[in-house]
């Protein structure tokens, strides 16, 4: 595996991507992002990113299962990736992800994908909450949400040392066909343990964790804690 760190060359070009709102250049990102793997359409995604911004300049993280190619519109900084890990470390963590969950609905044969926060929301109001309780709830859930999946990927997460970053809505269009691509993000911050390391590297690191990985989501950035 190799780890990254992509930039978005400056120049004209660029430029008008930059200035777009990410209603309009979500997907050129995405794009973008699959220029650094060519491969003639043959090959599904193998690779998680995430947005990043250094000295001033758009850029991105980037876990790829093949070596990324540097084009006329993208830089990269490249050096292979499998941490040294072992049961009981310690890592201060980062993540964005599509914090989805299935539920059954009633009428239907197959469980319907939901919104952790809103379903949150919509719960908790039905239960009276509204203001800053309402919103903690909405952390809350959204917290365990992450808890609940973590010993399936190798490690464990006190919620009390989780803290919920911002909660965000992506809209934007494919150039062709005009089809319209739409889902929820939710930005984690905390310190959690490692369990199992081989689990935890091939799982979480290496695969990501929740949906809408091909836009941004499910990367989860790490560092040691230090002593």
């Amino acid at each position: 595996m190799y780890f990254s760190r992509v930039q978005i060359k400056p120049g004209p070009e660029m430029f008008n991507i930059i200035k777009r709102n990410r209603f309009e250049n979500g997907y050129v990102v995405h794009q973008l992002l699959w220029s650094l793997f060519p491969n003639d359409g043959k090959k599904e995604r193998n690779f998680l990113y995430r947005e990043s911004s250094e000295n001033g300049l758009p850029g991105f993280f980037v876990v790829s299962e093949d070596l990324p190619v540097a084009n006329t519109a993208l830089t990269v900084d490249c050096k292979q990736y499998y941490p040294k890990l072992k049961s009981g470390d310690r890592l201060q963590f980062s993540l964005m992800a599509n914090s989805v969950k299935a539920k059954k609905v009633e009428g239907k044969k197959n469980s319907v994908k939901h919104d952790v926060w809103m379903d949150a929301k919509k719960t908790g109001e039905k239960n009276g909450k509204t203001g800053a309780e309402l919103i903690r709830y909405c952390e809350y859930e959204a917290k365990k949400w992450l808890a609940e999946r973590a010993e399936r990927n190798g490690f464990c997460v006190d919620i009390n040392e989780i803290v919920v970053d911002g909660y965000y809505q992506h809209r934007f269009e494919q150039p062709k066909g005009g089809k319209e691509i739409k889902f929820r993000s939710i930005n984690y911050e905390g310190i959690l343990t490692v369990q199992v390391p081989e689990m935890f590297i091939e799982n979480t690191l290496f695969k990501g964790i929740g949906s809408s990985k091909a836009f941004g989501c499910g990367l989860m950035l790490v560092r040691r804690i230090q002593a």
